[in-house]
Parts: C-alpha cells; sequence; structure tokens
C-alpha cells in the first residue's frame, strides 16, 4: 500500500506537470515544486496475517519534478525529486520515516530509483532501510538493483515494529 500510494502521489504530480506546462522550450528544463500531506488511517498495510491492525499515519511529500525535453520540444525525461517524512502508530507505538530519493521517469516507462527510499526508525534504532539504486523495466519488472532494499525488493514490512 505504501508504495502504491507514493506512485500515484508521485504520478499525480507528474500527470498535473504534464496538463498544466505549457509547450516547452527545446532548452530549458521545468521545474514544478510540490507539496502534499496528509493524514489518515492506513487499513491495509498491516492487516494481513499475522498482523491485523491499522496504522495511523501522517505523512508529508515535497520537492519538485523537472522535465527535460529534446531538441524538438518532446519529452526527454521527467526527475523527480522527492522528500517525505512520516510518523506511524498502531498499538501504543510509533516509527518515524525520513526519506530523500529521486525518481527518474523515460517515456519508454523506464523507472529509476535512487536515493534513500525508506528510512524508518523506532524506538530501538532502525526498522527499516531501502536505500541505493532500483531500475525497473517498462513492464514494472527489476532490471537492477544496488544497495539494500528490504521493503523496495524484498517486501520486508516494518509492521513488527507496530505490533502488541
Amino acid at each position: 500500500m505504501r508504495h502504491i500510494r507514493r506512485v500515484l502521489v508521485i504520478g499525480a504530480v507528474l500527470l498535473a506537470t504534464l496538463l498544466f506546462t505549457e509547450t516547452a522550450s527545446a532548452v530549458e528544463p521545468v521545474r514544478v515544486p510540490f507539496d502534499v500531506g496528509g493524514v489518515f488511517v492506513d487499513s491495509e498495510v498491516c492487516a494481513a496475517a499475522p498482523w491485523g491492525f491499522d496504522v495511523s499515519v501522517v505523512d508529508h511529500f515535497y520537492g519538485w519534478d523537472e522535465l527535460f525535453f529534446n531538441q524538438d520540444g518532446s519529452l526527454a525525461k521527467v526527475v523527480a525529486h522527492v522528500d517525505y517524512d512520516a510518523t506511524m502508530s498502531a498499538n501504543g507505538k510509533t516509527i518515524v520515516e525520513r526519506d530523500t530519493w529521486q525518481v527518474l521517469f523515460y517515456p519508454d516507462g523506464t523507472l529509476i530509483f535512487v536515493g534513500l527510499y525508506a528510512h524508518i526508525q523506532g524506538p530501538g534504532g532502525i526498522v527499516l532501510r531501502d536505500a541505493g539504486l532500483v531500475v525497473f523495466n517498462p513492464d514494472g519488472s527489476i532490471n537492477y538493483v544496488r544497495g539494500p532494499h528490504e521493503q523496495l525488493v524484498d517486501s520486508v514490512s516494518f509492521c513488527p515494529a507496530l505490533a502488541p
């Protein structure tokens, strides 16, 4: 759910950027800031067995998208510079996430994630960490991984840190 939410937020920002950006110069990239936050209960992320609980979340995505164009004015790539802060609570426990990463979107559908994609800490220290580089093929399959990616690639959950 967290990955889907992140991709949807970034995708919505990119779509809005593309829709509301006038025809670009062949040379100058266009930078569009974004700032999206929310308070919600995630009833899916820790719902599956053996966990079975909801997670209260306060999150904040902020940064900017840069659109780069070819000489003919067509889109060459979009680079999203993303900062993400979240506080997640359940069962009287709280964990905190502070991330910063870039996502490169190419017109062929290739995605590249680079940076600190997930850095979640609890009272006892690091709960989960994804850092480095992941390259996704246009079909969504993973092409290349460098660095630890406990959550993004290995599907490790932070739910044990919030479990009763």
